[in-house]
């Protein structure tokens, strides 16, 4: 038995991890935690209660003057603000997305490490919750968003897909981008909802996948990006005359306070 003691990368706390003889002979790979159990307990599926949006799953209330925390229904179903906004524009399959994690204080701290301070190694902390969810969706060919270029000079490294690769779940790239190079985080709520498209099919790309698409992406905003992503790929499809697949998106989080 080999004695591992580094510290919890969130907390700081030793981990006290054991590295056996059986876990080297294994021919498995070794994946020692990064975090103790208390800040890796943190990283859990989460799942909405009543009353929520039926597009992005933001959680609503019954009674508040908030516009962005308000129930508007639609065809007896409910909706958040922005949600209610594209839903007459389009299908509610079409806007469905699922968010794994709840979006708080503690997860805003490791993704603002992760993904702005390039603290890659934050990149196991959902490793355990994504191959959990890859079980489900292993039959999906899963798609990352492309990075801009100054934010991928930066950060050298793409943050989602990094996440995938932590978890060993294979992806493509189907898509180019061609914004601003502003990244979300930067905008308001209404220049995100007023975004064009900055996504565009690789031309590279001869025949795109058959199979159900999933694209994975870190926070859902204003679902504008998503929306984006899916209508390039869909005008991708029919200009090749190809079949359009299913499309579905999954998050790890819903963002809920913009400011």
């Amino acid at each position: 038995m080999i004695r591992v003691n580094p510290d919890c990368l969130i907390c700081q706390c030793p981990l006290n991890y054991d590295l056996r003889l059986a876990d080297i002979l294994s021919l498995k790979a070794i994946e020692p935690p990064i975090l103790c159990t208390v800040c890796q307990n943190k990283f859990q599926r989460d799942r909405p209660r009543a009353p929520f949006c039926q597009a992005c799953q933001r959680q609503l209330l019954d009674q508040t003057t908030d516009p962005y925390q308000k129930i508007y229904s639609l065809q007896q179903e409910d909706y958040c603000h922005d949600c209610f906004i594209w839903r007459r524009q389009y299908d509610l399959s079409f806007l469905k997305n699922q968010p794994l994690m709840a979006y708080n204080d503690f997860i805003r701290e490791w993704l603002y490490r992760y993904k702005y301070q390039g603290d890659i190694r934050l990149a196991a902390a959902v490793r355990p919750l994504l191959k959990h969810v890859y079980r489900k969706y292993k039959a999906y060919q899963w798609l990352v968003l492309p990075s801009s270029p100054s934010s991928l000079a930066k950060r050298k490294f793409h943050a989602t897909g990094e996440l995938l690769n932590q978890a060993g779940i294979p992806y493509q790239e189907c898509l180019l981008y061609r914004g601003d190079g502003l990244r979300q985080a930067q905008k308001s709520r209404e220049d995100r909802l007023k975004l064009e498209q900055v996504f565009a099919v690789n031309q590279g790309i001869t025949t795109l996948p058959e199979r159900a698409l999933l694209i994975f992406d870190d926070v859902y905003t204003t679902g504008t990006t998503l929306i984006r992503a899916k209508t390039a790929l869909i005008k991708a499809y029919q200009a090749r005359q190809q079949a359009v697949p299913r499309i579905i998106s999954l998050t790890l989080a819903r963002e809920i306070d913009l400011s």
